[in-house]
């Protein structure tokens, strides 16, 4: 069993190896795939054309109770998005992604 402070921080490490251009290819079967004791149950910009053109990537995942959500992202794609840095969701497509992504996950 993983305690759950470092399933967390894998899980904040997972939305980088997922999804469009992830650092490495891992399958991913929305509501069968598991990270540890985690589901991931729902994923937002792979078919998000804004989203994606300011590289943002989230992925929701279960376990137990909690609804955890890992995203990346950057306010600034001519940068190089490969090194992973903390975001601060800004920008109003990055919200409402966000957004769509909760509400996708706890099913409102």
């Amino acid at each position: 069993m993983t305690s759950k402070s470092l399933l967390n921080a894998i899980l904040s490490m997972d939305a980088y190896n997922r999804g469009y251009e992830a650092g490495i290819e891992l399958p991913t079967i929305i509501g069968t795939t598991y990270v540890g004791d985690a589901k991931i149950i729902s994923s937002v910009a792979d078919n998000n054309t804004e989203a994606r053109d300011i590289g943002f990537y989230a992925l929701a995942y279960q376990m137990g109770t909690d609804t955890i959500i890992s995203y990346r992202g950057t306010d600034y794609p001519e940068e190089d998005t490969t090194i992973p840095r903390p975001m601060i969701v800004r920008s109003d497509t990055q919200q409402s992604a966000m957004i769509s992504l909760q509400s996708k996950a706890m099913g409102t």
